[in-house]
């Protein structure tokens, strides 16, 4: 749980780290690809929170596989209408979606290094676009 006034998304990041932490301790394949998903699911909050800040609002009875095509369009909104950051964070969201999500998490995991490069773009993204304060990737 998020500490008081903090978006989900640092405590969400926060646990990934510490699982990458035992998962690098503990050598084991599984856990890192776990990792990959939480950090992936710590940027979709992230996100979340970005669009919230200017005002967009998931609909309520939004399905959970439709929830990526309404983040994706809405930034692409924003960016065709000339919001700064909508540009940077849609590519960051793409990126980091086809990294921790689609090839390691779905493709069957990645090495220490790979895992570790990704989180270290995920932690920053978080942080940047929460302004909060998330551990460094241990590694």
């Amino acid at each position: 749980m998020a500490g008081p006034g903090e978006p989900e998304a640092c405590a969400t990041m926060a646990f990934a780290l510490e699982e990458f932490r035992a998962a690098l301790d503990e050598r084991d394949e599984m856990r890192r690809r776990q990792v990959a998903e939480k950090a992936w699911l710590a940027v979709t909050e992230a996100t979340d929170h970005y669009l919230g800040q200017v005002g967009i609002v998931f609909p309520a009875d939004i399905e959970p596989a439709e929830m990526h095509r309404f983040r994706r369009t809405r930034l692409e909104d924003m960016k065709d209408l000339g919001h700064v950051d909508a540009e940077r964070v849609l590519g960051s969201y793409l990126d980091l979606r086809d990294a921790l999500h689609g090839d390691c998490f779905y493709g069957g995991g990645c090495d220490r290094d790979t895992l570790t490069k990704y989180l270290v773009r995920a932690r920053n993204f978080v942080a940047d676009i929460t302004g909060c304060r998330v551990p460094s990737v241990p590694g």
